[in-house]
């Protein structure tokens, strides 16, 4: 698990960097692309990451794991993620943030091959369903506030 978090944000931490010195504000909500922002978080918020997950998203629609951004053991017990910086890898996913199943080719949000900001009430209802014939890998970082 140390190995795959340490991984992980060596991978994205550039994009993390970025994205945190940006004063993009999507609405609140919403899944936001490369360099955007969640609203309501000031520049100055210290972001701590929580957890850690990593999806294999076939054909059926999945979800973020509500352990992952709401931990009821553990260190961070009773916190609840505000913020959550995915990858898609290159096969890509469709996505939905408002709890409607997202289908291969309808309606959703196309994500492919970068990093995402995924915000506030977006977390729980995030979910993704591969766009090819191919599995699509989604790693999920879950940061609180401080």
């Amino acid at each position: 698990m140390a190995r795959l978090v340490r991984d992980h944000l060596r991978v994205v931490a550039a994009g993390l960097a970025a994205a945190l010195s940006l004063v993009v504000a999507p609405a609140q909500g919403e899944i936001t692309g490369p360099g955007g922002r969640c609203q309501g978080l000031a520049e100055s918020a210290s972001l701590v990451a929580i957890n850690v997950e990593k999806l294999t998203v076939s054909t059926t629609a999945l979800s973020l794991t509500a352990s992952k951004y709401a931990p009821t053991s553990g260190t961070f017990a009773g916190a609840i993620a505000v913020a959550v910086l995915i990858s898609v890898d290159s096969n890509g996913v469709n996505a939905t943030d408002d709890g409607t199943t997202p289908v291969a080719a309808g309606p959703g949000v196309a994500l492919v091959s970068n990093t995402y900001w995924i915000c506030r009430s977006s977390i729980a209802r995030f979910q993704a369903i591969r766009t090819s014939g191919t599995d699509s890998v989604v790693n999920a970082i879950f940061y609180i506030a401080r």
